[in-house]
């Protein structure tokens, strides 16, 4: 029974090919600061609200493209004086 379970857990991780209209999305695990995943869920959850309907991988994706499109200013956040630690 729990040789099920965990078989079960561990099929949320596996690839699965997209459908003809939706993009080829991956589930990983990623270990970030607690508070800023608070941040991030107080603001998910206001521009669901305000917007309705926004899902928080799409909310995600969204941040994450737009640090992508402005590098040059998440190098300089991570070797300047607010850096990451």
């Amino acid at each position: 029974m729990a040789e099920d379970r965990v078989k079960a857990l561990g099929e949320r991780f596996k690839k699965r090919p997209a459908m003809p209209d939706q993009v080829m999305r991956e589930r990983r695990t990623y270990y970030l600061d607690a508070d800023l995943i608070s941040e991030i869920d107080q603001v998910h959850r206001k521009l669901n609200y305000e917007k309705g309907g926004v899902s928080k991988s799409a909310f995600l994706e969204a941040l994450l493209k737009y640090g992508l499109h402005n590098i040059s200013s998440v190098e300089k956040a991570l070797v300047g004086d607010d850096a990451v630690t």
